[in-house]
């Protein structure tokens, strides 16, 4: 009877022995997993926010695009008037 309790008590701490050095990669996976998550979030995060800024560079792209067809306007505007002013000064 002694003999088998001490038996039985050898297996249950064996096993409980045994248990954690089977789950301690388990636990070292789970912080690896867990470390990959937290990389994952903040790429994701960085992605959006990189995402913003290249819409507000489109955006003032934008605006620099009309103001120089504007720009293109009035330089042909000129050019014209500059050319009536010419003809004017030969016909004179």
């Amino acid at each position: 009877m002694l003999q088998t309790a001490a038996v039985v008590i050898s297996i249950l701490t064996g096993s409980i022995l045994l248990g954690k050095e089977i789950s301690r990669p388990f636990q070292d996976m789970k912080k690896s997993v867990d470390k990959l998550n937290f990389s994952i979030q903040t790429l994701g995060k960085d992605l959006e926010d990189s995402k913003n800024d290249r819409r507000g560079i489109h955006n003032v792209l934008s605006e620099h695009d009309h103001r120089l067809d504007e720009h293109e306007v009035k330089l042909v505007e000129h050019g014209e008037r500059i050319k009536t002013l010419f003809e004017r000064g030969k016909t004179q």
